[in-house]
């Protein structure tokens, strides 16, 4: 077989194709994107210096210093963070990108959540040239999605992490043994300089308020927790208002009602919450509610059962433990609430004075 020559055009060609840098030497589309949305969030990230005094040697105090991130909330300086990173706000300092630092004052904290909200003293034209960030939905999330967390854990300028969202809509208890709800699961770590800091969506919207007051993070390698959006909007506005939230309760323990649940039972709903744990002396069991006594087995999870299910509170509708939590939890102290529950296979209402919620309830 007689081989073919490549002419000196096709020759040159391909040589000239050979010495062309690959695609990659310059920037896809979603590194521009990526790109983008740090740098219009950085300019509202800021660094958060807290200095406590702790009893050093001879008992003469020892300045200790703690160091978080925020974001910024609007043009009047205020700066969403996390209680962990404001320790006991006797004295702050917050670091913008710019490297320049400002005095702040904790305006509210909640430990329950782990939001806290301070104040940046600055001259109003610095204040403006901090852009608030956005609040997005976390809701609206899908598993699997991107999103990105843009801190300051050291006041030398905003860092960005990219990752994936694991979960969404989890609850899950605290070191102090507090519930929170609503906790986003990410595989981005949190270390202690990047609590408090935003957690974004592709739009560069928060989607949550990165947070280390879930568990020890050795334990917890490639894992990160962020409190959703949806509670730092019910939050915030009360921190603003009286620099603390009030958190009602029942008194009680739920546990989500699913389909298949309500088969294997027989009851004649398919969605609530089932009561499964009373509290002494609290509201449910002043009011006569019903926790249940058996449990049932349903795949590897074993269900208490045989308790009031709650379908509506005030004629709104149930779907979940966390949805009826939600529900509560946003009422007044003192406020009296009308409950649709079934027992015993039959429909039936309770009203209910919830009241606050006892800072070491579980």
């Amino acid at each position: 077989m007689t081989p073919h020559r490549l002419s000196p055009a096709v020759l040159a060609a391909v040589l000239a194709a050979l010495l062309v840098p690959p695609p990659a030497a310059g920037l896809t589309p979603g590194e521009e994107a990526t790109i983008l949305l740090f740098r219009k969030a950085a300019a509202g990230v800021v660094n958060i210096t807290s200095t406590q005094q702790e009893p050093g040697f001879a008992w003469h105090p020892v300045p200790e210093k703690g160091t978080g991130s925020g974001f910024v909330l609007d043009d009047h300086g205020h700066v969403v963070t996390s209680c962990g990173a404001v320790g006991d706000g006797q004295s702050l300092e917050v670091t913008t990108r710019d490297g320049r630092r400002w005095p702040a004052r904790l305006v509210g904290a909640d430990p329950a959540t782990d939001i806290a909200v301070v104040e940046i003293r600055a001259p109003k034209k610095v204040l403006a040239g901090l852009p608030p960030l956005l609040l997005g939905q976390a809701r609206d999330l899908a598993v699997g999605q991107r999103v990105w967390r843009v801190s300051d854990p050291f006041g030398e300028g905003p860092q960005l992490a990219e990752g994936l969202l694991a979960a969404k809509g989890r609850t899950l208890r605290t070191r102090a043994g507090l519930k929170i709800r609503g906790v986003l699961q990410t595989d981005i770590p949190v270390h202690p300089g990047a609590e408090g800091a935003p957690l974004l969506d592709s739009s560069g919207r928060v989607i949550g308020m990165c947070s280390l007051a879930f568990a020890d993070t050795r334990a917890l390698a490639g894992i990160g927790f962020a409190v959703s959006a949806e509670v730092l909007q019910r939050i915030v506005p009360g921190l603003l208002a009286d620099g603390y939230v009030l958190h009602a309760w029942l008194g009680a323990e739920f546990e989500t009602l699913s389909p298949a649940l309500a088969r294997l039972t027989g009851l004649p709903v398919e969605r609530g919450a089932v009561l499964t744990r009373l509290f002494p002396q609290g509201p449910a069991l002043d009011a006569g509610l019903r926790a249940g006594m058996k449990t049932v087995h349903l795949g590897n999870r074993t269900h208490r059962v045989g308790g009031d299910v709650i379908v509506a509170v005030d004629g709104k509708d149930v779907a979940s433990a966390a949805a009826l939590e939600e529900m509560i939890d946003g009422r007044k102290p003192g406020t009296e609430v009308t409950l649709t529950l079934y027992r015993d296979g039959r429909r039936t209402t309770a009203k209910v004075r919830v009241e606050e919620r006892p800072a070491a309830a579980p």
